[in-house]
């Protein structure tokens, strides 16, 4: 295999705008798409057209494609226009003679491939014609809908992606009768949607040097209201010396609130990695009506975003503090504070630094949704690793392996892949000992936690024996992934491939005292995610065991000093700095509350609270 790595990556690192005139190579893997000729045309929803366009993407070796994130950055919230995108995208490809020869070398044991040493005589010109609706991600939502019966279809400028010049003569066909409707790049089209029509398609046709070519996509309907517009928006600005970070208090005002002050206010801050839109901030924690039965009980709910969520949690914390500090300053009633997820400890970092300061936050509850307090949170070590050594296969990998390492991921995620060692990072200890010498935890406020997991331990729970992932391809490459058996060393990693400059990565042996992934906590799918980008390679099989595990262990959103497995004890034993908890009766995705905690949640927050500080809770410190 390594004769043949090297002969390919000879070719490949001879890529560029002289010797693949498109700008764009497709090699490894899937090769065919959407040309806009074949009839039918294939119907693609948001999801096959995110992944066809990562693949085009990632062969980009000079023409400029924008990334998939700077098209869905802008894409339209609930209620408003819905863009859509159209790409037309000359390519290259390896012949059928070339990727033959290449099959039939790396079945024999990597023996060196039959073909020219010249990339242009190995490939051959292709096109791609395919169209998608942008919407921004919702919140519960395993695709993003339309909300309504009514929207207008818009087609901007940076939305038209193409190589192969302009395209003439647009025109979108919905379905409804009336036949193609013409639409200019710049404009819009109004359209309204039958009452029983659960998923619309649209008809995409347009003039490409010459060629009329057609594309049909798909995205769901759904008659579910959308979430209200903000009342106000508080810009909160940079205060953090060095560091750009910022954000914005979303304001959803109580029901018939009016005038400039606030009442029983509740600030929640975001969860990594920031950025979210304030309709997915609204709908994420209006989880069983929770925001809407607050707004009419007379609280005003304030959703605090940070511009840069991946930034250092303590960094964040002074954007948090200019938040409450704002809130705080437009109220007569105590405040409610607190956070979702890395929000959590954000918040907690900014009310015990205020206090540390002697600023007065005039908070009297914190609250804590499912947040990664002790041990931290868990990504698979197996995904970490495949994240950290396959980066360079797909731009979605690229991008996995960018989050993870991010300042906010390092600290919160209580063990971290980095090259041969899984261990607490240098960002953790870091944050860890700022948390310490500002004191741990506020001791004002009464403080209230609830988990998205289960509390009732894990009782004869074993952890899996069969790998996690494998992908096995016709000698391009193989690759088993593994969950970490408790206390025995495992290489929850290894394998290889012909896509990668180095073709057999390092695998990687953890030993582990708990086999996170199956123990109680809320839930995640990051393993999906990653046998998803595997399968969106079209290259050989993949088959995966557990595409659901723990993320968020009970034990770290309730901080119990408790073995992770053993069922919670009742609040007030001693085993939580948390006054009052709650979990779920069942493990759920991670920030999902159940009914019964959105009723705990509302019934805690209006209990009476002491105002002062609590001897014990001054003596608090860190373990």
């Amino acid at each position: 295999m390594t004769v043949l790595a090297k002969q390919l990556r000879a070719l490949l690192d001879a890529a560029n705008r002289s010797t693949v005139p498109s700008g764009v190579l497709v090699w490894f893997g899937l090769t065919s798409f959407p040309d806009g000729i074949a009839t039918p045309p294939p119907v693609l929803g948001s999801a096959s057209w995110s992944a066809m366009y990562l693949r085009l993407s990632n062969g980009d070796v000079g023409a400029g494609l924008p990334t998939l994130s700077s098209l869905t950055a802008g894409a339209a919230q609930p209620g408003e226009d819905v863009p859509l995108v159209i790409a037309s995208i000359d390519f290259s490809r390896p012949t059928p003679t070339a990727l033959a020869a290449c099959n039939l070398a790396a079945a024999a044991g990597g023996t060196q491939a039959a073909i020219s040493d010249s990339l242009p005589d190995n490939l051959e010109s292709s096109h791609v014609f395919a169209a998608s609706v942008l919407l921004a991600d919702q919140f519960g939502r395993p695709a993003p809908t339309i909300r309504g019966r009514s929207f207008r279809l818009t087609l901007a400028d940076e939305h038209v992606i193409t190589n192969a010049g302009p395209l003439a003569d647009i025109t979108v066909d919905t379905g409804d009768g009336s036949g193609p409707r013409p639409l200019a790049i710049g404009c819009g089209l109004d359209l309204v949607i039958g009452e029983r029509i659960a998923a619309l398609t649209l008809l995409v046709a347009a003039t490409v040097a010459g060629r009329r070519v057609t594309a049909v996509c798909n995205v769901v309907v759904s008659d579910d209201p959308a979430p209200p517009a903000t009342d106000e928006t508080i810009g909160l600005p940079s205060t953090a010396p060095g560091v750009a970070v910022g954000g914005t208090a979303f304001v959803f005002r109580a029901h018939g609130s009016t005038g400039d002050r606030l009442h029983r206010p509740v600030v929640i801050a975001e969860g990594f990695p920031g950025g979210f839109a304030a309709q997915y901030l609204y709908e994420q924690l209006n989880q069983f009506g929770l925001v809407e039965r607050w707004r009419s009980d007379g609280r005003d709910v304030v959703r605090v975003g940070f511009d840069a969520g991946t930034a250092k949690i303590q960094d964040n914390a002074k954007v948090m503090r200019e938040a409450i500090e704002a809130i705080a300053a437009r109220t007569d009633d105590p405040l409610v504070v607190g956070g979702v997820s890395m929000g959590g400890l954000i918040s907690r970092y900014a009310l015990a630094e205020m206090e540390h300061d002697g600023v007065d936050h005039r908070t009297s509850t914190y609250l804590s949704i499912d947040a990664p307090h002790g041990s931290g949170a868990y990504t698979s070590f197996s995904t970490q690793w495949f994240c950290d050594r396959f980066a360079q296969i797909s731009p979605a990998m690229s991008s996995g392996h960018a989050v993870l390492v991010t300042p906010a991921n390092q600290q919160f995620v209580g063990v971290c892949v980095q090259g041969d060692t899984a261990a607490e990072t240098d960002l953790r200890r870091e944050f860890l000992r700022d948390l310490r010498t500002i004191g741990w935890y506020p001791c004002r406020p009464r403080l209230l936690a609830v988990a998205s997991g289960r509390g009732t331990g894990a009782v004869g729970v074993s952890p899996p024996t069969d790998p996690v992932l494998t992908w096995t391809t016709k000698g391009w490459g193989d690759v088993t992934l593994r969950a970490p058996i408790s206390g025995t060393p495992t290489v929850i990693g290894s394998g290889s491939s012909l896509a990668l400059p180095d073709v057999g990565p390092r695998s990687l042996t953890v030993e582990s005292d708990v086999c996170w992934e199956v123990a109680p906590g809320a839930l995640n799918n990051y393993n999906a995610q990653v046998s998803g980008i595997v399968r969106s390679l079209g290259c050989g099989t993949v088959t995966s065991t557990l595409d659901v595990s723990c993320s968020i262990p009970t034990v770290s959103s309730l901080d119990l000093d408790t073995h992770p497995y053993d069922p919670v004890p009742p609040p007030g034993s001693g085993h939580s700095p948390f006054d009052d908890y709650a979990f779920a009766e069942t493990d759920q995705h991670h920030v999902v509350l159940t009914e019964a905690l959105v009723e705990w949640i509302l019934d805690r927050i209006d209990q009476p609270t002491e105002q002062t500080c609590r001897p014990e809770r001054e003596a608090m410190t860190a373990p």
